[in-house]
């Protein structure tokens, strides 16, 4: 089952940038094990739902998987909401034909997966720093967050871009680069937090993120729940291309997207 993992101080020299090392490669290597779990649950799921054989889910078959993944991992047995839906249809569907291959679903249906084994542990965070209860976490909101991650020590404002600028992605709540974390983007946060560079907070670092972001953009590619993001090595010179802006997705205005 992916996990966050538990609440570590940060460091920002010797031993403790050693033990981030190390924990990130254990976090490597266990979730390319659960990645392979979880793609071995979809490509069952699909093939129960491909009920025609036709190699392809329509948007009636796409909600029969997604409600058999709900059952299997939080052992829900009811349709995921159609906000839900539509934000994998919209994610997954890079020929925009309405149909999903297999090879489609398997991304979108991964992160889909991440959030519901996380829905709690999500709502939690919500429940407490959501404060104007608009279903994202403003910089303001996410900056409280990051306090309670670093053991009560306010973080820069260096840091808090360096994290807009790994997990806001977009998701079923949250557009990308808007300067705001979703439910979905959430699950990005924690490990960006923990696995941040320990130079983020030089001037020389400050200006390379700027150059490579307008407004703030990602300097990786998007990556699913269960796959690595690629941080910058310390004193990397290149400042990583502009991501493409993603399409807004629409959103029901419920609480909780299931």
């Amino acid at each position: 089952m992916f996990t966050m993992g538990p609440k570590l101080p940060r460091t920002k020299k010797g031993k403790g940038f050693a033990s981030k090392g190390q924990r990130r490669a254990a976090a490597k290597t266990k979730r390319e094990k659960e990645m392979e779990a979880v793609k071995k649950k979809i490509q069952e799921a699909f093939r129960e739902a491909d009920i025609d054989g036709d190699g392809e889910l329509d948007r009636t078959q796409l909600t029969m998987l997604m409600r058999k993944m709900k059952h299997d991992i939080i052992g829900e047995d009811t349709d995921p909401r159609p906000a839900a839906i539509d934000w994998v249809m919209n994610l997954a569907d890079r020929s925009g034909d309405g149909n999903l291959s297999l090879r489609e679903v398997e991304k979108a249906i991964s992160v889909y997966a991440a959030y519901l084994q996380e829905r709690d542990f999500i709502d939690g965070i919500f429940d407490r720093y959501d404060t104007n209860k608009d279903q994202v976490l403003d910089r303001e909101e996410l900056t409280g967050y990051c306090k309670e991650l670093n053991e009560g020590v306010e973080p820069t404002d260096a840091e808090i871009d360096w994290i807009l600028s790994r997990a806001d992605k977009g998701g079923m709540t949250s557009e990308a680069n808007d300067g705001k974390i979703g439910r979905i983007e959430l699950l990005a946060v924690v490990n960006e937090w923990f696995f941040m560079p320990p130079d983020v907070n030089d001037g020389d670092f400050d200006a390379e993120l700027e150059e490579s972001s307008s407004p703030k953009s990602p300097p990786a590619q998007p990556k699913a729940a269960f796959e690595e993001a690629s941080s910058p090595k310390k004193g990397s010179a290149k400042a990583a291309p502009k991501a493409a802006p993603k399409k807004k997705q629409e959103e029901s205005g419920c609480c909780v997207v299931q």
